[in-house]
């Protein structure tokens, strides 16, 4: 799903592409975005920062808690490598601003 949109690696200061391909993942239904965002964790990772730090905002703005929660728990299981960089990841974005917020700290961890 993220990997499919090859615009935030190829087009870094396009921000016209940058919002048309977050206008697209805000069209998936909220399971989809969380089972989709969490199977393509790797290409999360590979995402520039802001762009990641979007799409982890997106979801924890759009998904109903229940999508949370399967987010969540489709995290703990992943390798362990993979989940400490998404862990940490998900530490950064919350240092800042995209995850910072009250409507975002705190909603995507391992369980």
């Amino acid at each position: 799903m993220i990997g499919d949109l090859e615009v935030w690696r190829t087009a870094a200061d396009d921000d016209g592409a940058h919002q048309a391909a977050h206008g697209a993942l805000e069209r998936f239904p909220s399971a989809v975005l969380a089972l989709g965002t969490i199977a393509s964790a790797q290409e999360l990772l590979r995402l520039p920062a802001d762009n990641s730090g979007q799409v982890l905002q997106l979801l924890t703005l759009l998904a109903s808690p229940a999508d949370l929660q399967a987010f969540n728990t489709a995290f703990g299981p992943l390798e362990p490598g993979l989940r400490g960089r998404l862990a940490d990841l998900v530490h950064r974005h919350e240092q800042d601003e995209w995850l910072a917020g009250d409507r975002s700290f705190g909603r995507l961890r391992a369980e």
